[in-house]
């Protein structure tokens, strides 16, 4: 360098002049309190709700592995994970129930680390 200094202007930037100026402050508001309550109601459904209840669940296990009875216990606190006891307790076995947000179940093939409480 010269030891010249560059001289400052008033836009150093063109692109600036496409910038949109900032909104009223009640839009911005409203529209974080909107994205605040859809992010909400995104956490309750998939995450807080309880997707099945224990009964229907035991219920629904014993008919479906031709049982006499099940026993399930909650694995994660929003139902998306049972293990489930099937059968009588000398022949009893374990299995894992994964459950959808809409509450659909389906028997893991591979339950790896089943206890029942």
């Amino acid at each position: 360098m010269s030891g010249r200094l560059c001289p400052v202007t008033a836009n150093p930037n063109p692109a600036w002049k496409h910038v949109q100026p900032p909104r009223n402050w009640a839009v911005v508001i409203i529209r974080g309190g909107l994205a605040l309550l859809v992010l909400l109601a995104v956490l309750y459904v998939t995450q807080w709700r309880q997707r099945i209840a224990a009964p229907t669940l035991q219920r629904d296990v014993a008919a479906k592995l031709h049982a006499g009875s099940a026993r399930c216990a909650d694995r994660t606190g929003n139902g998306s994970t049972w293990n489930c006891l099937v059968g009588a307790p000398p022949a009893a076995r374990c299995v894992v129930v994964d459950v959808t947000v809409t509450g659909r179940w389906s028997l893991r093939k591979h339950p790896h680390g089943c206890r029942y409480p």
